[in-house]
């Protein structure tokens, strides 16, 4: 069974098949015309079928195109081991590295190949990267100001940082952090 079937099959699973919508588009991931989802139609609730890419992570995508349209010479620094996002930025930038925030593991240390980092006390040096970028973390940082000034010390002068966070005030986010 193919992968996009196999995302349809999940979703009418879970869902009223009225919710479910499907329409061609293009994706700024995939780099093609591709099917988008959309459920109980919501615009954030667009998914790619062909690369699983979510509203948030295409949007990204689109404006990391617009704005550095070649990061084959770019070190790039991604907050996140796994994903769309990921995947893309391993495949075109010159070089990536990423990592994930593990509770009770020291920054620094890797688990699984994936390095622990705590954004608001990161272990690289000044001025290592030209571009950092960030989905859906910045809100689970207990003191983001704190993270933004520590991605700020790692860019190198001139170096971008392009993320997303939820705008959502009905929606509590969830706790993943918390300074003692």
């Amino acid at each position: 069974m193919s992968e996009i079937m196999k995302s349809v099959g999940v979703a009418l699973g879970m869902l009223k098949i009225g919710a479910l919508a499907f329409r061609r588009s293009y994706c700024p991931l995939c780099d093609r015309r591709t099917l988008m989802m959309k459920l109980d139609n919501q615009h954030v609730a667009v998914r790619c079928t062909g690369c699983r890419a979510s509203a948030v992570t295409l949007s990204l995508i689109a404006t990391l195109k617009d704005l550095i349209p070649d990061l084959s010479s770019m070190h790039v620094y991604e907050l996140s081991a796994r994903g769309p996002l990921f995947q893309y930025l391993r495949t075109r930038a010159g070089a990536v590295t990423f990592s994930e925030y593990f509770d009770g593991v020291p920054p620094g240390e890797c688990i699984n190949g994936v390095q622990c980092q705590d954004v608001q006390r990161l272990t690289y040096p000044g001025n290592s990267f030209d571009l950092c970028t960030s989905t859906e973390v910045f809100e689970h940082v207990p003191d983001d100001l704190a993270g933004f000034a520590e991605i700020y010390r790692v860019l190198r002068p001139g170096g971008w940082l392009i993320f997303t966070v939820p705008i959502n005030p009905d929606v509590p986010t969830i706790e993943r952090a918390r300074r003692l």
